[in-house]
C-alpha cells in the first residue's frame, strides 16, 4: 500500500527536509534543480546529497529530473510541498499533529489536526493542475504565468482572503486560521455536505437554505464578492445545530467583476435546483436573487 501523508511526514529528518526546502527556494529559477547547485547551496559532499535525496526518492517527495549535461536533477512533488507546509505549520505552532485525511476532491484534499492546546482544526491543500483549475486559468488573469507551486498557493492564499472576508461580516463560514504555502487552517466543524443530507425534513432544509441566502447576500452586499462555484457538495450542514456553512471560496470573484452576475446567478441555480428536485419544492431562482441583492 501507498504511503499516507503522516506516515511521510513522520519520517522525514531535518536534514532531508531541508533538501526540500532547498528545492522550493529555486523552483522559480530551474524547473529540475541540477544536483551541482544543490550541493553548492547546502554544502554537502556528492554521497551526502544522495544519500538525502535517496531517502526523498523512497518517500515520493522528490522526483528525479532530466540529466542536464551528464548531471542528475531533483523536482519537488506535490507530496514534497505537502509535506514542508505541515511542518511549517508545526514549527509555527499552529498544529501539533496531523490527523487522517477526511475529504478530496478534484482540487484538494482535507485533513483534521490537532493545535497545541488539543482543539481540532483543519488542514485543507490545494492541488494545482486540475481541469477545474486548468479551465479556470484560462478565464481569469489571476491565474495565468505561474506553475503548480504558484498557482496552489496563490488558490490558497485567494480561499483565505475569502473567508475573512466572509467571516468578518457575519457570513457563516469556518473561521480562517492562518494560510501557508498551498495550505488553508481553519475552523473544525463537524457535519455532511448538503447533497448527503437528503434525509432533512422540509422545515430543516429551509433552515440551512436561510443560511446559505443569508451568507451569500452578507459576501455579495458587504463582502464584494460571490462564491462562484456554488452547489450542495459546498454547503455544510453542521451536525449539532443542522446550521448550513458555505465552504470552499477559491474560485470567488469580488462584485464589481464581469463574470459576477452571471456567477452569482448559477449558484443560486445550482441550489434552487438541488431543493426543488429533492424536496419538492418550488423555489424561483429571481426570488432568491432579489433577497441576495436586497
Amino acid at each position: 500500500m501507498p504511503l499516507t501523508l503522516l506516515q511521510r511526514l513522520s519520517q522525514v529528518s531535518g536534514d532531508e527536509l531541508e533538501v526540500l526546502r532547498t528545492v522550493l527556494r529555486l523552483h522559480r529559477l530551474y524547473r529540475s534543480v541540477p544536483v551541482r547547485v544543490l550541493r553548492s547551496r547546502l554544502g554537502l559532499s556528492e554521497g551526502e546529497l544522495y544519500r538525502r535525496a535517496g531517502k526523498l526518492l523512497e518517500l515520493g517527495l522528490l522526483a528525479k529530473g532530466p540529466v542536464l549535461q551528464e548531471e542528475y536533477s531533483y523536482e519537488l512533488t506535490r507530496r514534497g510541498l505537502d509535506v514542508i507546509a505541515l511542518w511549517d505549520l508545526i514549527k509555527k505552532g499552529v498544529i501539533a499533529e496531523l490527523g487522517e485525511r477526511i475529504g478530496v476532491g478534484k482540487e484538494s484534499e482535507v485533513y483534521v489536526a490537532w493545535t497545541p492546546s488539543g482543539a481540532p482544526v483543519v488542514v485543507k491543500l490545494h492541488k494545482e493542475g486540475l481541469r477545474q483549475f486548468k479551465e479556470v486559468a484560462r478565464k481569469r488573469s489571476s491565474y495565468q504565468g505561474s506553475d503548480w507551486i504558484d498557482l496552489s498557493t496563490r488558490v490558497a492564499s485567494r480561499e483565505f482572503t475569502a473567508l475573512v472576508l466572509v467571516s468578518r461580516v457575519g457570513g457563516l463560514v469556518p473561521k480562517p486560521i492562518t494560510q501557508h504555502l498551498h495550505a488553508v487552517v481553519m475552523e473544525y466543524i463537524e457535519g455532511s455536505p448538503l447533497s448527503q443530507r437528503r434525509d432533512l425534513d422540509v422545515d430543516g432544509a429551509l433552515k440551512v437554505l436561510d443560511d446559505v441566502v443569508h451568507t451569500v447576500a452578507l459576501a455579495y452586499r458587504e463582502a464584494g464578492i460571490v462564491h462562484g462555484d456554488l452547489s450542495p457538495y459546498n454547503v455544510l450542514v453542521e451536525a449539532a445545530s443542522s446550521r448550513g456553512y458555505v465552504i470552499d471560496w477559491p474560485q470567488y470573484v469580488r462584485s464589481g467583476d464581469q463574470l459576477a452576475e452571471r456567477l452569482l446567478e448559477a449558484d443560486v441555480e445550482h441550489i434552487v435546483a438541488f431543493y426543488n428536485t429533492v424536496f419538492g419544492l418550488n423555489l424561483s431562482v429571481e426570488d432568491l436573487l432579489a433577497k441576495i441583492k436586497g
